[in-house]
């Protein structure tokens, strides 16, 4: 990025003063200590610091209520559970292309359930569209990531992901959902009897090979909505080494969607226990999860709707702050989930571990243009204040300030807005 003259760049006056702005008023339950650097996570590092975080911190609460707060219901689920009835993507009681026992190999997962994932999301999407014209699209898709991590522009743990919900470029989408219908075709098969069930049939290969070009849509953890990790064993909530052993793998990919996404206040997250399906909340007040699975095979309309809000929810209902845009020169502020992957490139990934990105943050309608991130090092806590520090300048008093951006202490009992924002100087 070429850099501006100070007559255009309000970045180059050296006034300072203190900016405080509140991202939440998210009750704390404890204040954490966390290693303040940006240095390599290692994947024990990173299982250490995750314990650190949620040891009292995770909470459970009545599915219904769950659901019914993020994942609402709408007539389109019902729709697209009728088309994927059709195609026999479902069929007889289960989804027809996942293992039907238990204890298989992981591998048998993790390309089918992605292309379920996608199926859902399509097919939700026209029912929609056919509902209301207006209905916009969603930029993202469903990606196996099992053997190849999403890109880290902090040096992230190895550990990667099993399956990632993610931003793609427009052109990128348009190859995705032309590959996405011919696959469509290859999935229209009879149900797999009980002795070839757990293993692809040829069509279902057919239609995962349709889809073998979206290994060239590079994920990045900044382009990252939501992550799923799967299991291949049963589990419930009572057999508690496997499963918090699951979660804590879980907890650890979403720390890292918060340590290189500064824009994200919350995020969500999936564990599928072979049919058993797990959702999580994650804000800088730990983990919020439901107090029953969602059998996916007993309950399909259920799991559709997970998936098909999930696929499609805007990216403020998915925890990106709409308070916080990329600077860029000619004045173009945009959102970081609206980039194109060579903006993704130029802002972020050369930006010297995110110090030197520069965002347009506003606090009670005034502007303010990033000059360097003063302190990162909390960005990824789970529970805590989740404090960054900015090097900032008012844009139109052309005043430089320091921006303070945090969790605050206080709980939203009166229903009023979350993201009230306080600045003194």
């Amino acid at each position: 990025m070429a850099t501006p003259s100070p007559a255009s760049d309000p970045t180059s006056y050296k006034v300072k003063s203190p900016v405080a702005r509140y991202r939440a008023d998210t009750r704390l339950k404890v204040s954490m200590s966390v290693n303040g650097t940006l240095s390599r996570n290692l994947t024990e590092h990173v299982t250490a610091a995750v314990r650190n975080d949620l040891q009292g911190n995770t909470y459970l609460v009545k599915r219904k209520d769950f659901l019914q707060f993020f994942l609402p219901h709408d007539d389109a689920v019902r729709k697209t559970y009728g088309a994927l009835l059709a195609d026999q993507t479902y069929a007889n009681g289960r989804w027809t292309q996942l293992p039907e026992a238990p204890g298989k190999q992981e591998s048998l997962y993790y390309e089918p359930f992605t292309l379920i994932l996608n199926r859902i999301h399509q097919e939700y999407e026209k029912k929609k569209k056919a509902d209301n014209n207006n209905f916009v699209k969603s930029r993202r898709v469903w990606l196996d990531r099992h053997s190849k991590k999403p890109t880290s522009v902090t040096r992230a743990a190895a550990n990667p992901p099993d399956i990632v919900n993610l931003f793609a470029d427009e052109t990128q989408l348009k190859a995705f959902s032309e590959a996405l219908e011919s696959s469509i075709k290859a999935s229209e098969v009879p149900q797999q009897t009980e002795d070839t069930a757990g293993e692809p049939s040829a069509t279902t290969n057919n239609a995962l090979e349709a889809l073998g070009h979206v290994e060239n849509i590079l994920a990045y953890w900044l382009r990252t909505a939501t992550v799923v990790e799967i299991k291949t064993k049963k589990s419930d909530m009572n057999f508690q080494e496997y499963y918090e052993d699951t979660l804590e793998q879980l907890a650890g990919h979403m720390r890292q969607m918060f340590r290189e996404q500064h824009d994200r206040m919350f995020v969500f997250g999936l564990i599928l226990f072979h049919d058993s399906l797990s959702v999580w909340y994650c804000d800088r007040s730990g983990l919020l999860g439901m107090d029953e699975f969602i059998d996916i095979n007993k309950e399909p309309e259920l799991f559709i709707r997970v998936i098909a809000r999930l696929s499609t929810m805007n990216p403020r209902d998915l925890g990106w702050d709409p308070t916080m845009k990329v600077y860029s020169n000619d004045g173009q502020h945009a959102y970081s989930h609206s980039l194109e992957f060579d903006d993704v490139l130029k802002n972020f990934a050369r930006s010297t571990y995110l110090y030197r990105t520069r965002w347009v943050i506003n606090v009670k309608e005034e502007e303010y243009v990033t000059i360097r991130a003063l302190s990162l090092s909390h960005a990824e806590v789970m529970c805590g204040r989740g404090q960054l520090v900015w090097l900032a300048v008012n844009k139109k008093t052309r005043k430089v300030v320091v921006i303070k951006q945090s969790w605050s202490p206080f709980p939203s009992i009166d229903g009023s807005n979350p993201e009230n924002k306080e600045v003194t100087e």
